[in-house]
Formats: structure tokens, C-alpha cells, sequence
């Protein structure tokens, strides 16, 4: 953590050494942003320093922090290490830096220790014992999405001063760079990366086909039954859901298609991962929604192809949530554990939960 934010010190609590070691990356990090070879920037240093020396200090500080985080994230792999009840709290802070961290150095920090553990549902969570999932989830999430969100405004509404062109290259690439992570982890918090992740629960084929009956279709020859003389026909209604109000001993004739109703098609799986437990928070999926959304409004095509597929998701696994009865807005519809909602259990859930979505996105 201090290695991470040794750049956004106050200037009055760092030394003249100090502040000349950090005014400027070093050529190794310079490489790293731009993916290519670049030769050393003239830059004047004041009289007794010597500049080469500055410049293999920067490269070295540059190797620790790189190294640095290659040792949070085999920590965060290690069950062992997750057993401690102060853990939550120490990957809570490290979150808690990203608004004052270099876009660059924030990108790897999603890349390197965020995005294996929170970011992919299927394997994210394979080191760490059952009992952290939701506490990890609980302190990390909010604090991340939170930095995240203010990260991005500070890069995007900014510029740099900087007085070469390599420089200034090195931070619009960077600032790029940062967004499309962004972009790739908030999808992975909804849940993208599970193969059932877009895939569509269908609760009307349980809502109006769970009373009916199995009927053994009469041979091809039988001749219909003729109604009786002198009764009329009752008409149905022809208001939609004049279904909800029907009696419960009348059964609903309902068009199968051919398809056997008796053997209903497999509902998607439940997600898994931290995308489980922001699904079912409605303050965690309202945070990771909002940075979706804000995601929209920059100008950068990945990004926005990233974010559009994370609001995919993530109101495919929301609506999955609420027609299984776990959304907590189901639960105070009245929906009982282990039960599937009914219908009007459903729309009162399903109203509830995405009431937000035509003012947000």
C-alpha cells in the first residue's frame, strides 16, 4: 500500500531527493506503458545530482512495486491467508488507493489483484475459504467500484503537463489502458466469463404451466366432443392478465408447441463467485451499475463495447435472481425460501429491482 501510493505524497513531506526521484518515470516504466523501446528524455537536475544514478533509482523503485504486487496477489491465492481476520481490511485499503494512484500503476493493480480474485466468477474464489466469501465481498466491492468511478473522472477530466511528447503519449495510453480494465472487472463483478452468464431464465413457462396437468393425447382418429345443446361457450377475457384472476381449479389452455411440458427446459445456474453476492446486494450491483453506466460516456470503443456487455449481464442475472425467488425484493414480495415465486409475487420483484434502470442507463 505505501509502495502503491509513494506518488501521491504532499509535496511539503518529501525531501528535494525525493521529490526529483519521483517528478518523472523511469525509462523502464515508460517502456511498459507504451509497449516499445524509448530513448533517455533530456531532463536538467540541479547542481550535485547525479542524473544517472536518478534514473537507475527510478527503474529500481519501479521493479520493487511490480514485484510488490506479484506478491499481494500470491497472497490472495493462498487460503491460509484469508484466515486472518484483518485481511479483509488490509485488501479494503489497497482499494481505498486507487484515486490517488498513477492510471498505469491502477491498471496493473486491477489486472494483478483485483481482477483474479473479484473479477472472475469461476475461479475467483476456488483458493478462498466459504466462510470469506461474502465478508471479502462486503468489505472490497464497494471500496473498489467507489475508487474505480473516482479514478476515471480524475483521469478523464484532467491533463497532463507534461513537457515531452513521450510523456504525454504515455499517459493518454495509460488513461486508455485503465479504462478498458475498468471496463473488463465491472463485467466480471456482474458475473461475464460464466458460459450461462447471458443466458435468460424463463419464469413464464413455470408461472403458467406448473398447474397443468399431464394429458395423454387422444388417438388421431378420435372425433372432438361436441359441446351440449343448448349451453353457450364462456368466452375468455381478452385482458392479458386476466389469467392472474382466473379460478384455481380452471386450468389455462396453453399452445406447447409440440414441446413436452412435462419435462420443463434446464433455468440457468445461479452465478457464482463475488458476481453471486453483488447480484443479490442491491447496494453492491447499484454501484457496479452506476459505473457501468458512466462508462458509456467515454470516448473510447472498447470501453463502451465492455460496459454494454457488463449491463448485459448484468440485467440477465438480476432478472434470473428475481425469478428464482433470491432478490431481496422477492423475498419482501413474500416469496418463501425454496419456493418459486408466483406470478404476482414476481411482477411486484421485478418491478421493484429494475425501477432504477430507465433514469440510470
Amino acid at each position: 500500500r505505501s509502495l502503491a501510493g509513494i506518488y501521491a505524497l504532499p509535496a511539503g513531506s518529501i525531501d528535494a531527493s525525493s521529490s526529483i526521484l519521483l517528478r518523472s518515470p523511469g525509462i523502464t516504466e515508460l517502456e511498459h506503458i507504451l509497449g516499445r523501446k524509448v530513448e533517455e528524455i533530456a531532463e536538467e537536475y540541479p547542481v550535485g545530482v547525479d542524473g544517472k544514478s536518478v534514473r537507475a533509482a527510478r527503474n529500481i523503485l519501479w521493479e520493487l512495486r511490480i514485484a510488490s504486487l506479484g506478491a499481494v496477489r500470491a497472497c490472495m491465492t493462498c487460503s491460509n491467508f484469508w484466515q486472518s481476520p484483518e485481511t479483509c481490511g488490509w485488501v479494503r485499503s489497497l482499494a481505498e488507493m486507487l484515486p490517488v494512484l498513477q492510471p498505469h500503476f491502477a491498471t496493473l493493480l486491477l489486472k494483478e489483484v483485483f481482477l483474479p480474485v473479484f473479477g472472475q466468477p469461476l475461479t475467483g474464489f476456488r483458493e478462498l475459504p466459504m466462510q470469506v466469501h461474502g465478508p471479502a465481498c462486503e468489505a472490497v466491492v464497494p471500496a473498489l467500484v467507489a475508487g474505480i468511478r473516482q479514478l476515471l473522472r480524475k483521469c478523464w477530466r484532467s491533463h497532463t503537463d507534461a513537457k515531452h511528447e513521450e510523456l504525454d503519449l504515455a499517459y493518454s495510453t495509460s488513461v486508455v489502458a485503465f479504462s478498458r480494465a475498468t471496463g473488463q472487472i465491472l463485467a466480471g463483478l456482474c458475473g461475464n466469463g460464466m458460459p450461462w452468464a447471458g443466458q435468460l431464465s424463463h419464469p413464464e413457462r413455470r408461472l403458467f404451466l406448473r398447474t397443468v396437468a399431464p394429458r395423454t393425447a387422444p388417438p388421431p382418429s378420435a372425433a372432438a366432443t361436441p359441446a351440449p345443446a343448448g349451453k353457450k361457450r364462456k368466452n375468455r377475457s381478452k385482458n392479458s392478465f386476466a389469467a392472474l384472476a382466473d379460478d384455481a381449479d380452471e386450468t389455462m389452455e396453453v399452445s406447447t408447441g409440440g414441446v413436452d411440458t412435462t419435462q420443463p427446459e434446464p433455468e440457468p445456474r445461479s452465478p457464482v463467485g463475488a458476481s453471486a453476492y453483488v447480484i443479490r446486494s442491491r447496494e453492491m450491483r447499484e454501484a457496479v451499475r452506476l459505473a457501468l453506466a458512466e462508462l458509456l460516456l467515454l470516448p473510447e470503443k472498447e470501453t463502451v463495447i465492455f460496459a454494454l456487455l457488463g449491463l448485459h449481464v448484468w440485467s440477465t442475472q438480476l432478472w434470473n435472481s428475481i425469478s428464482r425467488g433470491e432478490d431481496p425484493a422477492a423475498v419482501a414480495a413474500g416469496v418463501k425460501p425454496d419456493h418459486l415465486p408466483e406470478a404476482g409475487e414476481l411482477l411486484h420483484a421485478a418491478s421493484d429491482a429494475l425501477r432504477v434502470l430507465p433514469s440510470g442507463v
